[in-house]
């Protein structure tokens, strides 16, 4: 019997920690979400000017120039030289479409994930809150801003912004694909050893 009690004991208190841990994850992807959707409306909104939106003076057309100009071989400079005037004019208005339609669409799909699990039998719950997995819409948010960020940090420096694409990964991961990132790490872990040392080596070779 007393084996049997400690056993139940230890069972509640490693069931009530894995409690604590999801409702901790829960409120952080939360907060993220909001911190995301507040950082990109501001940035977003400060791109309502002319200066901006002139190619002429924009940071978004010398970073893209400066990324260009890094392909060896003498590619860049004539892919620099060959590119539109009319796409380098385009470019930071698409930044700025960009960064003000980021939160609408992030907000708008966790809304309709949140209204579509109440509506499912979900009782309003942890699983509406923060659903099991992404909408597709916040998948292509995931998608598009890494790739954005991605572009942002390859200029050399002074135009680099590197630290802050790095801050941004991990706000990433938490605020919009939490579950399909654990799902990965998982199956990483579950992985033969061969595809572990493959996937770490490339990752070195980076």
């Amino acid at each position: 019997p007393g084996e049997s009690l400690r056993g139940r004991e230890t069972y509640r208190r490693r069931r009530r920690e894995r409690e604590e841990r999801e409702e901790f994850s829960e409120r952080l992807t939360l907060a993220m979400r909001a911190t995301l959707v507040v950082l990109y409306a501001m940035t977003g909104f400060a791109k309502l000017n002319d200066a901006w939106h002139d190619p002429q003076l924009s940071c978004c057309v010398q970073m893209f120039v400066g990324s260009v100009a890094m392909l060896p071989f003498g590619v860049g400079r004539a892919a620099v030289e060959a590119l539109p005037p009319v796409m380098l004019q385009a470019m930071p208005y698409g930044a700025t479409a960009f960064e003000l339609s980021f939160p609408v669409v992030l907000v708008a799909s966790l809304l309709a994930s949140s209204s579509s699990a109440r509506g499912g039998g979900g009782g309003g719950g942890k699983d509406a809150k923060v659903a099991a997995a992404a909408p597709v819409p916040v998948r292509a948010l995931a998608i598009a801003g890494s790739f954005f960020h991605v572009f942002i940090a390859l200029p050399p420096p002074p135009m680099s912004v590197y630290p802050f694409s790095m801050i941004m990964a991990p706000m990433y991961i938490q605020a919009l694909v939490p579950h399909e990132c654990a799902a990965a790490a998982t199956a990483l872990l579950n992985a033969p050893r061969s595809v572990r040392m493959s996937l770490a080596a490339a990752l070195a070779a980076l």
